[in-house]
């Protein structure tokens, strides 16, 4: 059955260290994947190129809305320096669902405006170490 994306729910920690639900103001998450690095182990001899699977590559997730003054607040206060904790459940928070989690840093904040239409953001973030399906 289709899920639809109004009822994913966005979490990241403020600087507190307490985890946020953000979803009030995103629009869409992209780039939620686990990718693993593919090393080539072809050698002399061989008619196709061979694979092994190798480290899982960190991935870039943007995350992108409509701006609001409390949610700049936090996002604008956001360093590279520090890793922060997030969550992404895409068919909600029920007990049971799945949703990936781990560690980010925040690569950008940025924001846009056009005469036409609202002020919006884009919180563009770095995975760091382990991502992991799990279920809420």
């Amino acid at each position: 059955m289709p899920v639809l994306g109004k009822n994913s729910v966005f979490k990241i920690d403020n600087q507190a260290g307490a985890l946020q639900d953000i979803s009030a103001y995103v629009t869409d998450v992209s780039g939620v994947d686990v990718p693993t690095a593919m090393i080539d182990t072809t050698t002399f001899g061989d008619s196709s190129i061979e694979y092994t699977a190798g480290l899982k590559a960190g991935n870039t997730i943007t995350v992108s809305g409509n701006y609001d003054s409390t949610a700049h607040t936090q996002f604008s206060a956001y360093t590279n320096s520090a890793t922060y904790t997030y969550e992404y459940s895409p068919a909600g928070t029920t007990a049971g669902l799945p949703k990936l989690s781990g560690e980010v840093r925040v690569v950008n904040y940025a924001l846009t405006s056009a005469v036409a239409d609202v002020v919006k953001f884009t919180l563009t973030l770095q995975a760091t170490g382990d991502q992991t399906w799990g279920t809420n």
